[in-house]
């Protein structure tokens, strides 16, 4: 049975992407690109490293970064209230 933690993480990295690729074409592509050869990450690494997830969207979006921020937020629905999920997304901010 899959621990709460892994759920969380799958949940979590799901959002990113799902936010990502509703943000624009290459916005996915290029987080994903930076996370993997940057840091040896992937989206599902981000739950345990939202400061480095943090870093690469602020890199990447610049000011604007804060509206991918409010696109997972929003992918995170009503998961955004667990204590787990909330911690990682005032990590981002």
């Amino acid at each position: 049975m899959a621990s709460k933690n892994n759920i969380r993480e799958a949940i979590v990295s799901y959002a990113i992407e799902k936010a990502l690729v509703e943000y624009g074409n290459s916005a996915y592509e290029e987080v994903y690109y930076k996370l993997h050869s940057e840091y040896a990450l992937h989206f599902v690494d981000c739950f345990h490293n939202p400061d480095t997830l943090r870093k690469v969207l602020l890199e990447t979006f610049g000011d604007a970064y804060c509206n991918v921020v409010e696109l997972i937020r929003a992918q995170l629905g009503e998961y955004s209230s667990q204590e787990h999920v909330r911690k990682f997304l005032k990590a981002l901010e």
